[in-house]
């Protein structure tokens, strides 16, 4: 189980569901985002999602976006600090994570 509260600190504004696979957490600007789990991290970017984060553990993967930055080290322990929560992107609205489990 994942506790949406230790990965950043905030308020969960859309669940996942049809079309939004993800918890959108509305965050105060600054705010540190951490990883969900032990895993390899890569950052990336694109005009959608903006500054991006993807973390594969074993047996899932997740995707941190609309980051304002992006921080991973290649290899992280759950808790670790990996970004900074963002409105990067064409798909975001406001500051916040959108957060994706797989």
């Amino acid at each position: 189980m994942i506790d949406l509260a230790m990965i950043v600190s905030g308020v969960i504004t859309q669940y996942p569901g049809p079309g939004h696979q993800a918890w959108d957490i509305a965050c105060p600007k600054g705010a540190v985002v951490h990883a969900a789990f032990d895993g390899k991290t890569r950052v990336h970017r694109d005009g959608r999602l903006g500054i991006q984060i993807t973390l594969v553990g074993e047996n899932r993967r997740a995707l941190y976006a609309h980051l304002e930055d992006a921080y991973a080290p290649s290899t992280v322990q759950k808790g670790d600090p990996i970004g900074i929560c963002g409105n990067t992107g064409s798909w975001s609205t406001g500051r916040h994570l959108h957060f994706e489990l797989y």
